[in-house]
């Protein structure tokens, strides 16, 4: 016999309170027993065997009929201060792990919650007119509140870790100078939870000294303050370096490094195979990151452009030669500001290929036309030729495009891509 789906649902689901409400009458009574200890049986494993039914005698002798008298569950026989207790108790009632893992965290989130709440809120002025000492004064205040969170966030994460076997992933210890903290965190978030929480404490303590060597120096990067930041580097590289090592502490520093995030998003486009990435990384780096850590070479006070320039041919040399003449191209078209404008404005208008490429290549040409201007070199030809590319770019992108293509232009150059008056003969 057919029967409706919706019938088959209404009694399924009265079928199933019947049984709960059998189970609540006749389920087991929980004795006060000893507290066991959490290594007694990891989370996870199969609950201990059902604990004995057992039935009130009835005046004559009998055992009362469970389905004629009703017996009232307590909860209070379950729930206890102890949580070692109270987890054995849940999986006497045969509670699915899962619920007691989330019913067990949410006490404890509940228990530290009076200590963490006045934790976590910022001491910092919101707006502005705060001058900057003062303003570096409150965020040491500030990191020193941080600290004092994420002591009690330690003792929390191991309670959980003892009762439940789960790692609870702490936050950055963020402290008082601006620094790219998702990036570095990224970084630790790849590493096993092993090794995750002892690196996290040295990147820490690199940021804490690192810190407070910026504040001697008063961020002026003068050649003692570079020394020291050399040093206080290489020492956190060794202490790195005994935790990870081979392939995985390389990749640990390619994802906490400035220059690997640059080039990443600068040969998208070009799409390097990961050896190419890695050896371009490293070329870069060496010339770049010179100092061991994030500060880049042209951010200290004694900065020598000529020798940078230099060292930057060397690179491009090094490049070519790692990639082939075909490979370096692309590389450096990639890089180009140029075709990086051809690609926002693609991204935005989706010009395709064939448009980018002569966009691409007028823009070069333009470029050239304002280098030209602004050496003195403009001439009354050179300034129709001018015109002609504004034109061309136009007729190419359209009005609208073209408008956005100038504006994102003179952001990326510093300079107005358009045709200056010629000069008139007097």
């Amino acid at each position: 016999m057919n029967r409706n789906p919706l019938t088959l649902l209404l009694a399924t689901t009265a079928s199933l309170l019947a049984v709960a409400t059998v189970w609540r009458a006749v389920g087991p009574k929980l004795p006060d027993t000893h507290a066991v200890s959490a290594t007694d049986r990891p989370v996870g494993t199969a609950p201990p065997a059902d604990l004995a039914e057992s039935a009130q005698p009835t005046a004559s002798g009998g055992a009362v009929n469970p389905f004629s008298a009703r017996i009232h569950f307590d909860w209070s026989l379950v729930e206890t201060n102890d949580f070692k207790r109270y987890i054995l108790n849940l999986r006497r009632i045969q509670c699915p792990e899962p619920t007691i893992r989330d019913i067990v965290t949410a006490d404890i989130n509940k228990l530290f919650a009076p200590r963490e709440e006045p934790l976590k809120q910022s001491l910092l002025p919101v707006g502005k007119g705060v001058g900057q000492q003062v303003l570096t004064a409150l965020q040491r205040q500030d990191y020193e509140r941080r600290k004092r969170l994420r002591e009690v966030e330690r003792e929390k994460a191991a309670l959980v870790k003892e009762l439940l076997g789960i790692e609870l992933p702490l936050p950055a210890l963020k402290t008082w100078h601006s620094r790219s903290y998702e990036r570095y965190e990224a970084a630790l978030d790849s590493l096993p939870p092993a090794k995750r929480e002892q690196v996290r404490e040295i990147q820490e303590g690199y940021w804490l000294a690192s810190d407070e060597l910026r504040d001697r120096h008063n961020s002026v990067r003068t050649p003692e303050y570079v020394e020291d930041y050399k040093k206080l580097n290489q020492q956190r590289q060794e202490m790195t370096g005994r935790v990870l090592e081979g392939r995985e502490l390389e990749d640990y520093e390619i994802r906490r490094s400035t220059v690997a995030a640059r080039l990443g998003k600068e040969l998208a486009g070009f799409q390097p195979t990961e050896e190419e990435f890695r050896s371009l990384y490293k070329m870069h780096r060496e010339v770049e990151e010179s100092y061991g850590g994030t500060l880049l070479a042209n951010q200290v006070e004694k900065f020598d452009a000529a020798s940078n320039t230099e060292k930057e041919k060397e690179l491009q040399e090094s490049v070519r030669q790692e990639l082939g003449p075909e490979r370096y191209a692309a590389y450096q078209k990639f890089r180009d500001p140029k075709w990086q404008l051809v690609e926002k404005i693609d991204q935005r208008f989706q010009l395709g290929p064939e448009k980018m490429e002569e966009t691409y290549e007028i823009t070069r040409e333009a470029v050239e036309f304002i280098e030209r201007a602004k050496s003195g070199l403009l001439v009354e030809e050179t300034a129709k030729q001018g015109d002609l590319l504004e034109q061309k770019l136009r007729t190419l992108l359209g009005d609208k495009a073209f408008a956005v293509y100038q504006a994102r232009a003179e952001q990326v150059f510093a300079r107005q891509i358009q045709t200056p008056a010629p000069k008139k003969n007097p």
